[in-house]
């Protein structure tokens, strides 16, 4: 009988070592909760930069197109226009002012896909740094983060469209 009953003291070492592994696969399971919830969130984060990137691309691709419809489908050659069906007869100044104001759209929507991309990689920067230290350091990081992403998008900001080539209507 006395070997089928273990010590006072035996059984609060099983019961502390059960505990403990408990606890630890408990804990476990919690991490696994949580990585699976940040690779949740990544994966939506990539989607939706993903649907921005492609909208700004198929709004780029629709603009290119229209730049090729006016190259293929003018001529400023008289004898052209006449002998091609699929060619227009259009005057230099107005090939070359159609031209430039499709390439200003193409430029301004290259510019805000790169103010995007650039606020973007801000939040994640600033997020990364207020996670990589403990307080006040996380701070200055998430600082010097902001400072240096503020430089990049007024680097962005300031690149200038292309100007017309005689002006335009309204003078704006």
């Amino acid at each position: 009988l006395s070997k089928q009953i273990i010590s006072q003291q035996e059984y609060n070492s099983k019961m502390s070592e059960l505990n403990n592994s408990q606890a630890q696969l408990e804990l476990e399971s919690i991490n696994q909760i949580e990585q699976a919830k940040a690779e949740i969130r990544q994966a939506a984060l990539d989607a939706m930069i993903q649907s921005v990137n492609s909208f700004y691309d198929a709004k780029k691709e629709r603009l290119q197109q229209d730049l090729d419809d006016v190259t293929n489908g003018y001529t400023t050659d008289v004898e052209e226009a006449k002998t091609s069906a699929n060619k227009k007869l259009i005057t230099e100044q107005e090939m070359k002012r159609r031209q430039l104001e499709i390439k200003r759209e193409i430029a301004a929507v290259d510019k805000q896909q790169a103010l995007f991309g650039a606020f973007v990689n801000m939040a994640l920067g600033i997020t990364k740094a207020l996670s990589s230290a403990p307080p006040p350091y996380n701070l200055i990081l998430a600082a010097i983060t902001a400072a240096a992403s503020m430089v990049q998008i007024n680097a962005i900001n300031s690149r200038p469209l292309p100007k017309y080539w005689k002006g335009r209507k309204g003078g704006n």
